[in-house]
């Protein structure tokens, strides 16, 4: 199966007692693949909660300095290769913040939450050698 379909939704039961709820990714791309992708190329990622679309993006990718502005958080500069390029979610010795989505009013406490995840690749599904996406995901119940 490709990516997309290595992902089947989830069932959160979401407890009574919730008074926010938070969506945390951490997503980086590395490699390349056939086309070239995940660490250079503009991969989208859409966070579907109980229907509500949530798309995380990196506007860095492409741009020939995009690592540059990441020195100051701790991006390690003057390395062998290509360490000023932006890339997908992540720069060389920096450290990957997560991305964090107040979904509260996207689900109902006490009921169950429907979480879906789909990769883009500009905008369209992935082909299954894109490089290899990094995903680690967590629905934060604040009580």
């Amino acid at each position: 199966p490709g990516y997309n379909e290595a992902h089947d939704p989830m069932t959160v039961p979401i407890p009574a007692s919730a008074q926010k709820v938070e969506l945390w990714a951490i997503v980086t791309g590395h490699g390349s693949g056939t086309s070239q992708c995940a660490e250079f190329c503009g991969h989208q990622h859409q966070f579907i909660v109980n229907g509500a679309l949530h798309l995380l993006a990196f506007p860095a990718v492409g741009d020939d300095e995009g690592c540059i502005a990441a020195i100051a958080s701790g991006m390690t500069p003057n390395q062998a290769g290509t360490w000023w390029l932006g890339r997908g979610g992540w720069c060389p010795g920096a450290p990957v913040a997560p991305w964090i989505v107040d979904v509260t009013g996207d689900v109902t406490p006490g009921e169950d939450a429907t979480i879906d995840y789909r990769a883009l690749l500009a905008g369209a599904k992935p082909p299954e050698d894109a490089g290899e996406i990094v995903l680690t995901s967590y629905l934060v119940v604040y009580e």
